[in-house]
């Protein structure tokens, strides 16, 4: 959805942010629900992806801010004994320019983050103490460099009565909830938040956030993917619909989304889309889906521990590979592999693709193909015994609509 503001709401905007010292909410009004930047739609897989945190399902964002930059990360965390709170954060774009509010503006950088559960408790820094007093828009900023919470003063943004504040230029605590326009409100079902990254002028970024507030959207919570029986003792299951969706939502990588995926029960969730060039049309893409459910750090693997890739088009791979090894042969560094070590031509495609270790993520086992006059590759997060790793990429590989043609 693209909505402008014109400049007598603009100016609206911030003579009603300089008022936000008044101890009363601000009334709800519609003019005040259009976003000054241009919007466009949060992407399917990530409102998917929304629908699986209990705490954040009935708060999800439907708008962003749009952006020029087509790069993605996203990260979804989910409450643990030690952290009661919920946290997605969606980021688009670039950021730089250091302190310089300037830099941050959309269509450069857009950054929305939504919390549910005890975020207050974990994370009460980042807000403002009980009882501050609301500064006016004009100023808040800090030049940039506001080492704490800063109140905004009291909203009523679509029937939601809350408080809007500035949270610190930096949070050491949760680096995801610094630099951020955030309202905050509570319910009966706990206490919400979802904010926006801090531009100049600030209106805006308090107008944009509106915006987004103002669409909020259930999202039914996702019927658990069915079962695909088991790899080498590895659960495998259908492909949920958010990883489904990031595979999906470039149409190069659409030959290589595999249907059958190691079964991911999410405590966080790290999603990045890497397409190369940043502008124009891209000749390269990679998705990267990383997940994590209390994981041995000593031999990480699927259920608890995953990280899938799937790359298409013109990516990197090394000049020169060794000798050929064993795959029994080979040792898995803690980082990355000194050398890209081949292993086979095995025949999980049509033609037939290699198979190497090292060659993507440094610790991960790679399968190469081409279709077309496509080159494509799904690497996966290696674990002992190696084999095991060899059997479930086959299994990931054999699912796609690449190995059916």
């Amino acid at each position: 959805m693209f909505a402008w503001v014109a400049l007598g709401l603009l100016a609206a905007s911030c003579s009603s942010g300089n008022a936000a010292s008044s101890e009363r909410a601000q009334p709800d009004r519609p003019d005040k629900t259009r976003a000054p930047v241009r919007m466009e739609a949060m992407p399917r897989w990530a409102k998917a992806a929304c629908a699986t945190a209990p705490q954040l399902r009935s708060v999800c964002p439907t708008i962003v801010p749009a952006t020029q930059r087509r790069g993605v990360s996203f990260f979804l965390s989910l409450p643990t004994k030690r952290s009661p709170m919920s946290l997605l954060q969606l980021e688009q774009g670039v950021v730089y320019g250091g302190f310089s509010e300037r830099s941050h503006r959309p269509p450069l950088l857009s950054n929305v983050v939504v919390l549910g559960g005890g975020f207050l408790t974990q994370a009460r820094s980042a807000f403002p103490r009980g009882g501050a007093r609301a500064e006016p828009l004009r100023g808040a900023l800090r030049n940039g460099m506001r080492s704490h919470a800063i109140a905004l003063g009291p909203r009523r943004w679509a029937g939601l009565p809350g408080q809007l504040s500035l949270t610190p230029s930096i949070y050491a605590q949760r680096g995801e909830l610094g630099d951020l326009t955030i309202f905050r409100w509570s319910d009966a079902s706990g206490d919400h938040a979802v904010g926006v990254n801090v531009w100049e002028p600030l209106a805006q970024s308090v107008a944009s956030l509106h915006a987004i507030v103002s669409r909020l959207s259930h999202q039914a919570h996702p019927p658990p993917a069915p079962t695909r029986g088991t790899v080498d003792g590895i659960p495998m299951t259908t492909t949920p619909a958010w990883m489904l969706g990031v595979c999906n939502s470039a149409p190069l990588t659409r030959t290589a989304c595999p249907n059958r995926v190691p079964d991911a029960p999410l405590g966080s969730l790290i999603i990045t889309i890497f397409p190369t060039p940043a502008y124009g049309p891209p000749t390269a893409i990679q998705d990267s889906i990383e997940w994590f459910y209390g994981s041995d750090p000593h031999n990480p693997h699927p259920p608890r521990f995953g990280h899938l890739e799937i790359s298409e088009g013109n990516f990197p791979t090394a000049p020169q590979d060794g000798p050929r090894q064993p795959i029994t042969a080979i040792r898995i560094p803690r980082t990355y592999s000194p050398a890209p070590t081949p292993i086979s031509h095995p025949a999980w495609t049509h033609p037939h693709g290699l198979l190497i270790f090292g060659d993507c993520f440094g610790n991960h086992l790679c399968y190469r193909w081409r279709h077309g006059h496509r080159r494509y590759q799904i690497d996966l997060h290696a674990w002992y015994p190696l084999t095991h790793t060899r059997d479930v990429l086959h299994a990931i590989v054999s699912s796609t609509p690449a190995s059916h043609e």
